[in-house]
């Protein structure tokens, strides 16, 4: 355990560049959202695959620490399913541990379009 870390970044510089912002964490989950802006977009105008892999990958990391706030973390495995593209609007991801008992924690993470339309799902591995 690095003694030196803080709890929780005051701010996170990638999610800044992409646009995104942890909105919540708390009792294990966290909820992150990211809006389509030009800079985020992929060749065909619609947020680009990365971005909402990444805005998963940070709702997930949230609520694991919100839930094991010291020490180093690091994801494993990700798996994600895209069902929709972002065309307008934001994405918002929210996160839930499944389980979080061992070194290797897992959390499901929902991706929503601004219709409330499951558009992406992924199970996040993080070590702690």
């Amino acid at each position: 355990m690095n003694a030196s870390m803080p709890l929780a970044p005051a701010t996170v510089p990638f999610l800044e560049t992409i646009g995104a912002q942890i909105l919540s964490a708390k009792g294990g989950k966290a909820t992150v959202s990211c809006t389509l802006a030009d800079h985020v977009r992929n060749y065909a105008g619609n947020m680009h695959g990365g971005v909402i892999a990444a805005v998963a990958e940070a709702a997930a990391r949230a609520a694991l620490r919100e839930a094991f706030p010291r020490g180093a973390q690091a994801t494993v495995e990700m798996k994600l399913n895209y069902f929709r593209p972002i065309l307008a609007g934001k994405i918002k991801a929210v996160a839930r541990l499944l389980d979080g008992e061992s070194r290797l924690c897992v959390a499901n993470v929902d991706l929503f379009d601004d219709g409330k339309n499951l558009a992406a799902a992924a199970i996040v591995t993080m070590s702690r």
